[in-house]
């Protein structure tokens, strides 16, 4: 939702937006409102935990990795889990503000991964639907691509550059 708001604040300073298996969300909706018109994931729930001032969730099951990064090599893929840190309601209960004129006026491209378990293919073709305009780039890989598709990632981000 950040790449969102830089494309709505500094449209002329942006040249592309380039969404990996993320939320791309339409003029108001926010994380919280979209998690309402997705199909449960309780396998990826299952991982969240409130923080201590729960002010935002913290990933606290056992194996993330098997919701992450299951298509990983194991030992990046322990290595970034362990790197996880608390992430704040504030920004995901915020609803965006976007309009045609800034955001969405930016190329937007949006690469889906097929055995996403963080963000179901559903959920991604959801946002897709919702936010009409990108590029689509579609990869076999997991939430983590840059772990699990690197080469596959790298061509796709460089092949959406604007000319």
């Amino acid at each position: 939702m950040v790449i969102s708001e830089a494309g709505e604040r500094a449209p002329g300073a942006v040249d592309a937006l380039e969404y990996i298996c993320a939320m791309m969300l339409p003029d108001g909706f926010s994380r919280a409102v979209f998690k309402e018109h997705e199909v449960p994931n309780p396998a990826f729930d299952a991982l969240i935990s409130k923080t201590s001032s729960g002010v935002g969730t913290l990933i606290t099951g056992e194996n993330p990795a098997a919701v992450f990064a299951q298509l990983s090599p194991p030992a990046l893929a322990e290595r970034a889990m362990a790197r996880l840190v608390a992430e704040p309601h504030g920004p995901r209960a915020t609803p965006l503000e976007l309009t045609k004129e800034h955001w969405g006026r930016i190329p937007r491209t949006y690469v889906e991964c097929t055995e996403d378990r963080t963000i179901p293919l559903s959920s991604q073709r959801l946002m897709q639907e919702l936010s009409p305009g990108s590029h689509r780039v579609t990869l076999d890989a997991d939430h983590s691509p840059y772990l699990s598709r690197p080469d596959e990632l790298a061509a796709a981000l460089i092949g959406a550059i604007p000319a």
